[in-house]
Order: C-alpha cells, then sequence, then structure tokens
C-alpha cells in the first residue's frame, strides 16, 4: 500500500538524529496538508528532511550513484521542495511543479508514473510516494521514461562538446558559471573533471551540473539560488558523512520498477550489489576504499 503521511511519524523523530546510530528512519516524512507544505505542528522540520536524505542516499548509492552527487542533488531538492516529496509548486496546479526534484509540469510527473503502474489508480501508490519518485529519478540517467538532462556550457552559442539549450532569452541570468558538459550517467557516478580535487569544489561542481542540467532555472526565471544551494550540499555531506561510508562507484545501475508495497527492506533484497561492492573495494587490491573515496 501507498506510503501516507503520518504526523506520528514525523513527531518521533529526533533531532539531531544523524550524529549517533542510536535511531534510523524506516520511512519518508511526509508533509501532512492535502498539498504537502507542512511538517506538522511541533515537528522538527530539519530532522524531517535528514529523514529523507537517508532514504534518498541509501536508495541511490545502492545503484552505484557517488555520495558526494547524492549530497549535490539532495541540496537541489532541499531548495526545489524542501524534501518532501508531496510539495506542489503550487497546490493542485498540474502546470507547475511537483515533487522532489519539482518536475514540471506536475502532469508529466504523473503521465510518467501512470505508464509505468496502474492509470486506473492516478493518486496511488505512486503519487505522494518518494520510493517511486526516486524510481523515475534514477531510472532518467538511462533515458527512462525520459532524460531531461541537457548539458550546459558556459558560450550562449554552444560548441561541439556540448548540446547546450541556453537561452538568451533571459540575460539577467547569464550563461552557466562553468561548463557542465558531462553526461547524466557521469554525473551519478562522480566522474567529474579532475580539476576539482577538494570536497568542497566536488560538492560544487556537481551541485551547479544538477541546477543547470537538470533543473535547467535559468532556461525559464533569473534564479540566483545556486550558492544558496552549495551550501546545502555541504551541509547534507557533514550531516550524513557519519552514517554512510563516502565512496564513489564505477558503475550506475538501472532500478528495479518497485511495487506497490516497496519499503526500506527491498533495497537490501533487490539491490545486493551494495554489500558486495563495498566488500570488493575494501579489499581491492589497487588501494582499496581510498580509491573510492570521493
Amino acid at each position: 500500500m501507498a506510503e501516507l503521511p503520518d504526523l506520528a511519524y514525523n513527531q518521533s523523530i529526533p533531532a539531531n538524529w544523524w550524529e549517533s546510530d542510536s535511531w534510523t528512519p524506516t520511512r519518508f516524512a511526509y508533509g501532512i496538508d492535502e498539498w504537502g507544505s507542512d511538517w506538522g505542528t511541533g515537528t522538527d522540520s530539519t530532522a524531517c528532511m535528514a529523514n529523507n536524505v537517508y532514504l534518498i542516499t541509501l536508495y541511490l548509492k545502492a545503484l552505484g550513484w557517488s555520495f558526494q552527487t547524492i549530497m549535490a542533488l539532495v541540496a537541489n531538492y532541499h531548495s526545489e521542495s524542501g524534501l518532501d516529496p508531496r510539495n506542489w509548486e503550487h497546490p493542485g496546479v498540474t502546470e507547475d511543479g511537483f515533487g522532489l526534484p519539482q518536475w514540471t509540469p506536475q502532469s508529466n510527473y504523473q503521465g510518467w508514473a501512470e505508464d509505468i503502474w496502474d492509470p486506473d489508480d492516478p493518486f496511488a501508490p505512486y503519487y505522494y510516494n518518494g520510493w517511486y519518485e526516486l524510481y523515475i529519478q534514477a531510472s532518467e540517467p538511462f533515458g527512462i521514461p525520459h532524460s531531461q538532462w541537457v548539458r550546459h556550457t558556459t558560450d550562449p552559442q554552444g560548441n561541439p562538446a556540448t548540446t547546450s539549450d541556453y537561452y538568451p532569452g533571459y540575460p539577467e541570468s547569464g550563461p552557466p558559471d562553468q561548463n557542465y558538459t558531462l553526461t547524466f550517467q557521469d554525473w551519478c557516478r562522480g566522474a567529474i573533471p579532475d580539476t576539482y580535487q577538494t570536497v568542497n569544489s566536488r560538492l560544487d561542481y556537481l551541485t551547479g551540473a544538477f541546477y543547470w542540467n537538470y533543473e535547467q532555472v535559468a532556461d525559464y526565471v533569473a534564479d540566483y539560488s545556486l550558492p544558496q544551494r552549495r551550501n546545502r550540499a555541504r551541509t547534507w555531506y557533514q550531516r550524513m558523512l557519519n552514517r554512510f561510508p563516502d565512496f564513489k562507484g564505477r558503475t550506475v545501475f538501472q532500478p528495479d520498477v518497485p511495487g506497490p508495497d516497496f519499503t526500506m527492506n527491498d533495497i537490501v533484497n533487490h539491490y545486493p550489489g551494495w554489500w558486495w561492492k563495498m566488500l570488493y573495494m575494501a579489499s581491492h587490491k589497487q588501494g582499496g576504499l581510498k580509491d573510492y573515496a570521493r
């Protein structure tokens, strides 16, 4: 059955729980009002967001995504939806954004979900479900159900290394601050230029790449929140570092389609590769874990 908003669960999430191993998320937290814009009275919103960041990280790391990439992703989600899978840009307006990345229009997300699951059940189990949104997000690097990743360059005219669709109709937004010509799959596994050696520089680049290539904010509105998103990526990195080993995968896997009863436990059952990859990296002759420390 679909996960539903649960105020009692939201209120049970301890503050700063990520600083110890005494508590672990068991399900997504959702906004409790009709349109997903309120975690609930007496609820620690940061704890709820961290709950969801943990589950997002668990799912995507099992598919080979790099830890730093996931932190860049959740930083963008934070700015787009407050990390609430039920969030609407404007309540009930299907022409506007919806969900963790604020897919626009919302009707696209609903259409993809109906193509994959039951078109006669438009509001469950996928409609407000974080696991199903993650499935669609993790399928997009494989072109399923589509891919809205468009590689951008600092050159508005484009060049042979990019398929940029930079739109000069909003000159106040300017071109991208860097060239983001990597593929979606390379971004997922953290395969970025070697010039970015420090953790913060890598987080900054990965956050900017998703901002420009996926969210494509500057294509339709002047939005100066990229510095804020980069700061959030650094913050989430520090918060989650205690709960996850920080390594870079070699291969990004296409996810299995989640069934109607998909839960956190299915991640271990469906994606055992996460565990053998960790064992492999720990015993690898050419450097072990340090080769994957990004």
